[in-house]
Formats: C-alpha cells, sequence, structure tokens
C-alpha cells in the first residue's frame, strides 16, 4: 500500500508554510490501463497534482521525479498552471516532448516513489509499494499529511477530489401519486406485475386509494356487490421515471396498507408486509387486521438497487383483506433512492 509524503528543505511557494508545499500529489496511478484513455487510446501512468489554496499557482520550474536522487527530473515548462482550488493531471508517459503535461519518466507499479519540487528545491516525496492495475494511490482527505491517509483507490478519481460525495436521496415515486387499480375480484392477468402488461382497462386514481369511513382515502375502489363478502384482493399499478439508474446506491419502498400488501418493482417481489410466507393467491387473507393507528403507518422495505431500468419503472402490488366483511381497505406507497451527490470542489 502507499505511503504518505515526507517534506524536504524548506520555504515553499505560493504561500506554503515553512517545510510544506502549498501544492501536493493529490493521487497517482502506477499502472493505468483503462481508467483514463487519452489520444490514440495511450493510457500513460498518472499523476494528480491538487491545489488546495485560494491562490493560482504558476508551476514553471517545478519538477516531479520518480527517483528522489533526480529532484529535477523532469521540469515543467512555462505555461502550466493549477488553478486555486483546482486539479490537474500529469502523465508520466516518459516523454516530455509530447507536450507540457507529459513528463519524462514512467511510474513502476512495483512500487517506488513520486516526488514534487518547488523551484526553491522544497519538496514532497510519497512512497508507495506494489500497486494492481487500474488502481490508484490516493490521499483522503485532499492533500492530507502523513503516510496513514495515502489508500489504494479502485479507479481512481483523476481530477475531481478524492472524497465521494455525499449521496442524494431522491423521491422517484412520491406519495399521493396517481394509480391504475382493478377492483373485480379476479385476477386480471398471471403477468399483471409486469412492465410490459398492458393496464389499458384499469381504472385510475390518486393515493391513498380503497374504501371505508378512513378519512385519508382519497380515491374509493370498489369491493363487489356484497358487503358482507367483499373481494379479498385488489391490484394496483403505477409507473414512475429513473434517470441514471446504474447509479442508485440504494433504494427503499414505504407501504401504507390496510390489510396486508406485496409488491413487486418491474416483476419481482420487493416487499410484503402483514402477509403469510408462500404463494399468494386471489383468495389469500393478509395475517391480520389493520386498525387505528397502523392504517396510516408507513412499512419500510429496501430495495436492491439493480431491479430499477432506466426510464420507465413500473410497482404493482396487490392488497389483501384479512377478513371478507372487513370494513376498509387502503394503499400508499412512495419510492426513495439514493444517487451520487454534486461532486466536491
Amino acid at each position: 500500500t502507499g505511503g504518505g509524503g515526507s517534506s524536504t528543505g524548506g520555504g515553499g511557494s505560493g504561500g506554503s508554510m515553512p517545510g510544506q508545499l502549498a501544492i501536493c500529489v493529490n493521487e497517482f496511478m502506477p499502472d493505468n490501463e483503462t481508467s483514463l484513455v487519452i489520444g490514440m487510446g495511450a493510457s500513460p501512468d498518472w499523476i494528480e497534482l491538487h491545489n488546495p489554496t485560494d491562490m493560482d499557482v504558476d508551476l514553471e520550474g517545478w519538477s516531479l521525479t520518480d527517483d528522489e536522487s533526480q529532484p529535477k527530473l523532469s521540469v515543467l515548462p512555462k505555461g502550466v498552471m493549477l488553478p486555486a482550488k483546482g486539479f490537474l493531471i500529469l502523465f508520466a508517459s516518459g516523454d516530455s516532448s509530447i507536450g507540457p503535461e507529459h513528463l519524462s519518466f514512467q511510474l513502476s507499479a512495483g512500487g517506488g516513489v513520486v516526488g514534487l519540487f518547488a523551484p526553491d528545491g522544497t519538496g514532497s516525496v510519497t512512497p508507495y509499494g506494489l500497486t494492481d492495475p487500474d488502481v490508484a494511490q490516493a490521499r483522503k482527505p485532499d492533500c492530507c499529511q502523513g503516510d496513514a491517509c495515502v489508500v489504494l483507490d479502485p479507479k481512481g478519481t483523476p481530477g475531481k477530489s478524492n472524497l465521494s460525495p455525499k449521496p442524494m436521496t431522491v423521491i422517484a415515486l412520491p406519495e399521493g401519486s396517481m394509480w391504475k387499480y382493478w377492483d373485480n375480484g379476479l385476477l386480471p392477468d398471471p403477468n399483471w406485475t409486469a412492465p410490459a402488461y398492458l393496464d389499458i382497462a384499469w381504472e385510475s386514481g390518486a393515493a391513498p386509494l380503497g374504501y371505508g369511513s378512513d378519512p385519508h382515502i382519497v380515491t374509493v375502489v370498489g369491493y363487489g356487490p356484497n358487503a358482507q363478502s367483499k373481494y379479498i384482493t385488489t391490484w394496483f399499478r403505477t409507473a414512475f421515471n429513473v434517470m441514471g439508474a446504474k447509479e442508485i446506491s440504494a433504494a427503499k419502498i414505504e407501504i401504507l396498507r390496510d390489510d396486508g400488501a406485496v409488491a413487486y418493482l418491474n416483476g419481482t417481489e420487493v416487499a410484503r408486509s402483514n402477509m403469510p410466507a408462500g404463494a399468494i393467491m386471489t383468495n389469500t387473507l393478509a395475517s391480520g387486521i389493520v386498525d387505528g393507528a397502523e392504517e396510516t403507518t408507513w412499512f419500510s422495505f429496501p430495495i436492491d438497487p439493480a431491479l430499477f431500468v432506466e426510464g420507465s419503472n413500473v410497482l404493482a402490488v396487490e392488497v389483501h383483506q384479512s377478513v371478507a366483511n372487513s370494513s376498509d381497505l387502503g394503499l400508499d406507497a412512495r419510492v426513495t433512492i439514493e444517487v451520487p451527490g454534486k461532486p466536491m470542489p
């Protein structure tokens, strides 16, 4: 694993403290294969510099090296700037004639050092050990000091902060959404949970849906001709859009149900609440009667992020009564997902 940087010399440049550079080697990849590809499909090893200060730094005369005995092995030319709070990628391609951001040496995947030196000789050297392909040696947090804060980071984050942005919680399906419902007591179709199923014959209304005297019900659904022998099952479907489905890191569904419910996302069961185990049939009774505060209680279940697809997603829910003469029924649901937040500066 990589080690931290050690400062040498004194002075510094661009507002540095004595014995400490104002900028740092923030991250580097000694064996780049696919993490960063440049022109003509080339994938040279790379070194990232970071400037945590509020001042731009002119890097003319600064040097980098993989040999501590040769601090000026690769000297940066005129015109290379590192903006305030910014990041700069330099390529350890072994040929500095390619361009101003290319260095005259290459890194060794077997281990070595990366040194950064200011024109006055102030320097910082970061040792590292054997590193696998496409694994970066990264300072976390950015420009931290010492051996312990340099860690291995698969793929790395070239040109960006090494601190991952905090995930954002997004409401993919809000409560009170519009739903389709099937309330004639007969199974609509064996594939009714599938996204491709056509529910054009179903009725529609806003959630919470159900029947009875509960004031929170917005859309009233039917229960059949006999109040003493109501339909045991009512079926519901709704669709919602997701952008960046592959970026979802976590997700959950919350269900308000009376009495029991089974929920399916894109045809796969994701939640079962107040329902027995095993196969669920049209006449399967809920496990228990729901009354009082439980009628408006939200029950939460995690969802595998891999079940989401890009674009339209279908949530299907079947609600079951615990007894045929139940006085009420209710359903609402919401889905929240966690996605990468705004990148850190």
